[in-house]
């Protein structure tokens, strides 16, 4: 199973003597803007004044992009300047956590496996994947050493391990869904 990307902070709005005396009781707003291929933004305007509030966000599924922070003042200086944290709106922005896009990697290997048979085998051995679509295949031995790059597309494969001393072999098979699957073959 996959989720979303999720966003987390406290975050606590305080507002300037000028905006209280006015009556403006939301007088500053937090924007969180996010971009990438599936853009959006939350808005915080309506957070009582001195509250610490916990906020979390889902991003899109795969988020890959960039994370905006913006504080908005209805009242005082648009910048940052330490002169004027008496009479400005401030924020303050504690415990932010990014939790990245998170894939549960066991259920998708049992989602799509390629069947090797004989397993051990004495020189070749079919690859066969149901009707998922291999797309290529590298053979290694142990050691990582790169013995052979095969391109396949298809959905089994008679791999020829004939001229290969005995051992074990890792094969790395890339499936046309972009899934990367790794077994394990036996030449005796």
């Amino acid at each position: 199973a996959s989720q979303n990307s999720l966003l987390e902070f406290d975050l606590a709005l305080l507002r300037n003597q000028t905006a209280q005396d006015e009556g403006y009781d939301y007088s500053s707003m937090f924007q969180v803007k996010w971009g990438g291929a599936q853009a959006g933004q939350e808005i915080v305007y309506d957070q009582e004044e001195g509250d610490v509030v916990h906020h979390n966000y889902n991003l899109p599924a795969n988020f890959k992009g960039e994370v905006l922070f913006s504080f908005y003042t209805e009242l005082g200086q648009w910048e940052l300047n330490e002169d004027n944290f008496a009479t400005d709106d401030f924020v303050l922005l504690d415990n932010l956590h990014f939790s990245p896009f998170v894939s549960d990697t066991k259920e998708e290997k049992e989602a799509i496996s390629v069947q090797i048979s004989p397993n051990p085998t004495s020189g070749k051995a079919m690859l066969t994947a149901g009707n998922e679509t291999i797309n290529s295949l590298i053979v290694s031995d142990l050691s990582g050493k790169l013995i052979r790059r095969l391109a396949v597309n298809s959905t089994s494969y008679l791999l020829d391990l004939g001229t290969l001393p005995q051992g074990f072999y890792s094969l790395q098979i890339q499936m046309a869904n972009g899934q990367f699957l790794t077994e394990k073959v036996v030449k005796f």
